[in-house]
């Protein structure tokens, strides 16, 4: 959870830094505004919850993955009974 506040905390500051001395913005070409900051920081915190986000699926990846073998297994064994054997 600090880790998450002291990057919202770095975007603000960056931000503010780059506003007061009017760094030059390649997409807009002028200088970074108010609202260019709040869209930096809006894409932050989006990328920030995608990885909690994928986290279940993940774990249902690997549930997945061993129930996956288990059935290879049974696929793969040696049957004991012979077809030819009456």
């Amino acid at each position: 959870m600090f880790a998450m506040f002291g990057i919202y905390a770095l975007g603000f500051f960056v931000g503010s830094k780059f506003i007061e001395h009017e760094v030059h913005n390649a997409l807009n070409d002028g200088p970074y505004t108010v609202s260019d900051v709040l869209v930096v920081f809006t894409a932050i915190m989006m990328a920030s919850f995608t990885p909690a986000r994928a986290t279940p699926s993940i774990k249902a990846f690997a549930v997945a993955k061993a129930k996956g073998a288990k059935a290879f297994k049974v696929i793969d064994r040696k049957s004991q009974i012979s077809i030819n054997d009456p």
